[in-house]
């Protein structure tokens, strides 16, 4: 996990490194403008939401106290009006005479509706029901089924204890699947005096109507028992308060929604908030990001423009004068002191460059020289050892006995046989000495020109021409045919395929690389080595790319292997062949590249020169 890690953060340091300094800019920006609108979230968050979830809870309360006291005011209203009945002369007297004009009088709808109740009950303390009157209010009717419910209820056990107990009481009761707000109060004469011997009750219907009235919401009451409870969803809390009786068991509640209006007043504040601060936050950051790119990143940007045409045109101009004094001004200033001072150097250079392209060219000259010469030594060696099959005693001895007249027919034709197979050995060596010498001959004739047109090419620009590059190929192919092991296999596409630079040259080039390809193979120990050639159009030039599969070198190596002096033989060398191909061919306007996979993974070396045009001399791609 950890080695995992570290090659995570190595990546991404290495990712960061190739980024150019505005994306770096840029990821930087981000990075705090993220930075900062997290915290200016955060911070809001916990500066703001508490303050308005705080006020929502102070609502929310609020509304819950609403609710109880409109509980508690129903039953003292109820109270009340009971009272105003229970102390009261005329009250009093009918339940003293029974006298049915009070209940015809006083005991009517009309005055349940004008008192704004639904029933009242005269009930003696024994439980006896004098008079009960249950009405809808709403639709001013009696309700004869209902008034059987309702004395049922005032001579309950229940009220009889509560009317007993105390001179008034209020309660909430469960009637009929409905809440009743009753109260009721024992009956005395108007200034409080007698015995009372009877109370009187009255009760209201609590029904949604009621409480969403008073409340101005939408209110649920029903029957279900429950406590106080608060519960909150994403767009209203919901809210139950239990209806209690006088001893404060619930028997209904009153349940309604409350909408968060607070919280979606303080979430839209945060988010507004949150938006405005991003955008004077991207504004700020874009401010600084130009401020930046003009002071620095375009000044900088100028700077390596600069130095990349120096780098294509070799010309040592300096920068435009930059008046700033800040560090970028005075690095511009100290590149066009540096100029300054490579442009002397430069004049000097050439002063000595003169006697030391002199030098250097005559021993590039001697080294192609050297190579040239290689071969001929492995040829003639090899056209010396090169023997008959047939000994010469034997061929005497067969002419001897051929002239002899005692030899058989039979014996005749086996010698005659014998003869012309010698004849035609010696004839095959003779041809293939003759080959040998005449490769020999082209070497040493080779050798010869590099000699004759070094005082010409030396210090001139060098002449170029339109040659078949595969005939010079084949000029130098004596270095891998006649390898000291004769042990490579060479492999040239047929055809031709016209390129315009110094036949010359790129023949010592190429001879340099196909020697360069058999020392390799001879380190490696290959037996037999190979060497493939291969040739394509690639625009408007021909590739010539020589493959071995020598002894190959590290990849890292590739862009010292032109360096003068360096090389990756272990036995003695002078470091100076691919230095001068690739100089020389520079000086061609074409190029060289080498590459390899790898120690004993052979090497590819890729000419890239000029090609004709195609309609002048065309060139096909081939592999051999």
């Amino acid at each position: 996990m950890k080695n995992a890690f570290n090659t995570f953060v190595a990546q991404l340091s290495a990712q960061w490194h190739r980024l150019k300094i505005t994306s770096k800019l840029n990821v930087a920006l981000i990075a705090l403008g993220s930075i900062g609108f997290v915290l200016v979230g955060l911070v809001l968050s916990a500066t703001m939401r508490p303050a308005f979830e705080r006020l929502e809870r102070e609502a929310l309360q609020q509304q819950v106290a609403r609710a109880e006291t409109l509980l508690q005011g129903t039953l003292t209203n109820i109270e009340s009006i009971t009272l105003d009945y229970a102390v009261w002369d005329d009250s009093y007297n009918y339940v003293q005479t029974r006298d049915r004009a009070f209940e015809v009088e006083t005991a009517t709808v009309l005055a349940l509706v004008n008192l704004g109740v639904n029933a009242r009950a005269y009930v003696t303390f024994d439980g006896v029901a004098l008079h009960a009157i249950y009405a809808d209010i709403e639709a001013e009717q009696e309700l004869a089924q209902r008034e059987a419910l309702f004395e049922r209820l005032v001579t309950s056990e229940q009220i009889l204890e509560l009317a007993q107990s105390a001179p008034s009481f209020a309660t909430y009761v469960v009637f009929d699947g409905r809440i009743l707000a009753v109260a009721g109060a024992q009956i005395h004469h108007s200034d409080g005096s007698g015995e009372a011997t009877a109370f009187v009750v009255s009760a209201v219907e609590f029904g949604d109507a009621t409480a969403s009235e008073a409340l101005q919401t939408p209110i649920v009451v029903s029957t279900e028992a429950s406590g106080l409870s608060m519960l909150p969803s994403r767009d209203a809390w919901r809210v139950i308060v239990p209806i209690a009786r006088a001893n404060g068991t619930p028997v209904g509640q009153l349940a309604f929604d409350m909408p968060r209006d607070v919280y979606k007043l303080g979430a839209d504040t945060i988010l507004n908030t949150l938006v405005l601060s991003a955008l004077v936050l991207a504004a700020a950051l874009l401010c600084v990001f130009l401020m930046v790119r003009a002071i620095v990143v375009r000044r900088l940007t100028a700077i390596d423009a600069h130095m990349h045409r120096i780098g294509e045109d070799g010309g040592l101009s300096p920068l435009p004068d930059d008046a700033n004094a800040d560090e970028v001004g005075s690095l511009a200033r100290s590149f066009n002191a540096m100029m300054g001072e490579l442009k002397a150097l430069r004049e000097r250079l050439e002063i000595q460059s003169f006697e030391l392209g002199k030098s250097e060219s005559a021993a590039g000259a001697l080294h192609n020289v050297k190579n040239s010469l290689t071969p001929v030594s492995a040829i003639i060696s090899k056209a010396l050892s090169q023997q008959s099959n047939a000994k010469v005693e034997d061929v005497e001895r067969a002419i001897a006995e051929l002239s002899s007249s005692e030899a058989e027919p039979t014996r005749r034709e086996r010698l005659a046989a014998f003869l012309s197979a010698a004849v035609q050995d010696v004839q095959k060596q003779a041809a293939a000495r003759r080959d040998a010498l005449l490769t020999a001959k082209e070497t040493l004739s080779e050798a010869l020109a590099i000699l004759r047109t070094q005082s010409e090419t030396a210090h001139k620009q060098i002449p170029v021409e339109s040659f078949d590059v595969v005939e010079a190929i084949e000029a130098n192919a004596a270095a891998a045919r006649f390898a000291p092991w004769g042990e490579v296999e060479f492999e040239l596409p047929a055809g031709g395929s016209v390129v315009r630079a110094n036949r010359l040259l790129c023949s010592q080039i190429v001879g340099n690389l196909l020697t360069n390809a058999v020392e390799s193979i001879a380190r490696a120990g290959k037996r037999p080595g190979r060497i493939a050639v291969t040739i394509s159009r690639v625009d408007d030039n021909v590739r010539v790319s020589i493959s071995d599969d020598g002894s190959g070198f590290e990849p890292s190596q590739a862009p010292r292997l032109f360096e003068r002096g360096f090389s990756t033989k272990q036995e003695h060398s002078s470091g100076l062949g691919l230095h001068w191909c690739a100089n020389t061919l520079n000086a061609m306007g074409s190029s060289l590249a080498l590459k390899s996979e790898g120690p004993g993974k052979g090497a590819t070396a890729t000419l890239t020169l000029p090609a004709i045009a195609a309609a002048n001399a065309p060139v096909h791609d081939r592999a051999a």
